[in-house]
């Protein structure tokens, strides 16, 4: 039979072999023999530790400690048992004991730098760290977290020295890397922390984190486009990854924006074997290579592959949705939405799609239920807002957008409505401060300065619209904003500025159904009424109600004397929205001889004499103050 000693040499050697459960069963033999055996005791409370059960390894060495009080190792295990548990005063407690009793422990001193780190006393922690990193200068996890704590403390340039041994310590270590380039970056030096980023890399390439940090660094300091080449090689690498297919919705989501940084070409991604076959589809319907009808066909053909696909099914939804197949991107909204109820953008596209087939009170309800179910979001409420404007109860859109603005004031979208709002119900002032205020925050934002533009138009001050479009400094020009500025050095009576838009304007080739509006009014403008009636033809083809189409091709009428066509035209611009037929008379007043002029004055105030709402007289009342 085996003596206690043999049995506890025998758990000694299993435990330094990694052999823990052989190792407790030596140790508890031992234990039958010699029951108060404190060495044997703190090894297998040790053991217990190693194997992740620290209510055992607590017990069994309370039980050491209640043979020898004062014992040091036996009071360090306990320690850390209760560090393990996340209990980190009852572990600072411990090891300040042990302390006591061994006061220049390196280990003991570590440990209870742990502790305070767990409590989160970072001022206190740093000066234990300084003092562990002297005594311990080859330790690398000491200067790791001394900067990671001082990183806390927002004391960045010690952090970077911090970091920078802790790189250096374990050159391969990639969680010193990446909080390196974190704080490379909050000292303003991206390009140093792209150059951590890439030695991160290297020893982790598919690190979707690591990818997704250097995307946003790129994007950050304007290098969009490689940014965009960065994403798209990692997608290359691992097109399946969630979180990079989550970066390049996020992009696709940002595309207005980007495209007026000029970034939109670059957003053409490779992603997989599926993302690939849809960006090429929609690569092709922006280069005017195909229609949306082939496009609506090639992401059929690609869902059919794979019905499963979230990606596919909603840009499939969203070119649904734009070609005005609504029933159709209706059901689509609803198979996406069933899958991530969770998504509030997903609840959205639902509900607009419902309402454009037609049924506005669903819409509304289902929006009402989806607030009810989710956490507070204003994007949901807005929505309602949204589907009140498309009914034109502009009244009530504004209440509810009161309501919704109480509880987030700063909300961007809920002010841009606000004063969109503001600008249907005349109120052409409050519209104007609060879009003034929105380009201020948002400088480069070109829907904001689209209807600012009309509103500046609206209140005959052009020149003030202009100066926002001049600091768009990107050096680009879209199809919109030439448009705009078109517009607006008409209506200043600036016609030399405007034959040089629109010469700029004809090289464009129309790709969507906006697109053969914009350049159906640039060439109107440019006096090409023939060109600009064909590319008005397709919009009212597509959409017979579109009330600017309709002003424009009425405005021709007149301008080619046909006097019954342009009344019937006119008449129905106002009916379908007054705000577009009084935004172009404005516009074009000084282009106009007297009898044009006279002929508009007449029609226009016997319309006014007509119209039921309030809003649409006072709007044509100002068009007749101008003419």
């Amino acid at each position: 039979m085996k003596k206690s000693g043999d049995l506890f040499r025998q758990g000694v050697e299993f435990q330094e072999q990694g052999l823990f459960d052989l190792a407790i069963q030596e140790y508890n033999r031992a234990l039958e023999l010699t029951p108060n055996c404190v060495d044997v005791l703190i090894n297998l409370g040790a053991a217990y530790l190693q194997k992740g059960l620290p209510e055992k390894s607590i017990q069994v060495l309370q039980k050491a400690l209640q043979e020898q009080v004062d014992h040091p190792t036996a009071m360090y295990n306990l320690g850390k048992a209760h560090l393990y548990r996340e209990e980190a005063a009852k572990a600072l407690s411990i090891f300040e004991d042990a302390q006591r009793i061994l006061p220049n422990d390196l280990e003991v001193k570590k440990s209870i730098a742990q502790c305070l780190i767990s409590l989160g006393k970072k001022n206190e922690v740093v000066e234990l760290l300084n003092f562990l990193i002297e005594k311990l200068p080859q330790d690398p996890s000491l200067p790791l977290s001394l900067g990671t704590i001082l990183m806390e403390l927002e004391r960045f340039s010690e952090a970077l020295d911090s970091l920078k041994k802790a790189s250096a310590a374990v050159p391969d270590s990639t969680e010193s890397l990446e909080k390196l380039a974190r704080c490379q970056m909050a000292l303003g030096t991206p390009d140093k922390a792209i150059t951590s980023l890439k030695r991160a890399l290297m020893i982790e390439p598919k690190n979707p984190d690591f990818h997704i940090m250097m995307v946003d660094i790129l994007i950050e300091t304007q290098h969009v486009d490689d940014a965009i080449a960065h994403l798209k090689q990692a997608l290359s690498s691992d097109p399946s990854q969630p979180l990079l297919r989550g970066k390049i919705e996020e992009l696709t989501r940002r595309l207005p924006i980007l495209k007026k940084r000029g970034e939109a070409s670059d957003l053409i991604k490779k992603a997989g074997p599926y993302e690939t076959l849809v960006f090429d589809a929609l690569d092709s319907l922006y280069d005017g290579r195909t229609t949306f009808d082939e496009a609506v066909q090639t992401l059929q053909k690609l869902r059919a592959q794979d019905p499963h696909d979230l990606f596919i099914a909603n840009e499939l939804a969203n070119l649904l949705f734009q070609t005005r197949q609504y029933d159709e991107a209706k059901e689509l909204y609803f198979q996406i939405h069933r899958s991530d109820p969770s998504n509030v953008q997903y609840r959205i596209n639902l509900a607009k799609s419902l309402a454009l087939a037609g049924n506005v009170p669903s819409a509304k309800q289902f929006l009402e239920d989806s607030i009810a179910q989710t956490i507070p979001n204003p994007e949901l409420s807005l929505a309602i807002v949204e589907l009140q404007l498309l009914e034109r109860d502009y009244e009530a859109a504004l209440g509810k957008l009161e309501t919704v603005l109480k509880n987030f004031p700063e909300d961007s979208h809920g002010r841009f409505l606000k004063g969109y709002i503001l600008m249907r119900l005349g109120n052409l002032e409050g519209s104007g401060d609060l879009f003034k205020k929105l380009i201020q925050e948002n400088p480069q934002d070109e829907e904001l300065a689209v209807w600012f533009s009309r509103i500046m138009i609206l209140k005959g001050a052009p020149n003030e619209a202009i100066k926002v479009w001049d600091r768009f400094q990107d050096g680009l020009e879209s199809l919109v904003e030439m448009v705009t500025r078109l517009e607006l050095s008409l209506a200043c009576g600036n016609l030399e500025t405007a034959e040089e838009l629109v010469v700029r304007v004809r090289r464009h080739h129309p790709r969507f159904l906006e697109d053969h509006l914009l350049l159906g009014k640039a060439f109107f403008y440019a006096g090409d009424l023939s060109t600009s009636a064909e590319k008005l033809h397709i919009v009212t083809m597509e959409d017979p109600e579109n009330p600017e189409a309709l002003a424009f091709m009425a405005m021709t009428s007149l301008l080619r004397n046909k006097t019954s066509r342009f009344w019937m035209l006119w008449q129905k611009a106002i009916d379908g929205d007054s705000i577009y037929p009084v935004l172009l008379g404005i516009t074009i007043r000084k282009l106009l001889n007297s009898t044009q002029i006279e002929r508009l004055r007449k029609e226009t105030k016997k319309l006014s004499e007509f119209v039921r709402n309030e809003i649409d007289r006072s709007r044509l009342n100002l068009l007749l103050s101008y003419i």
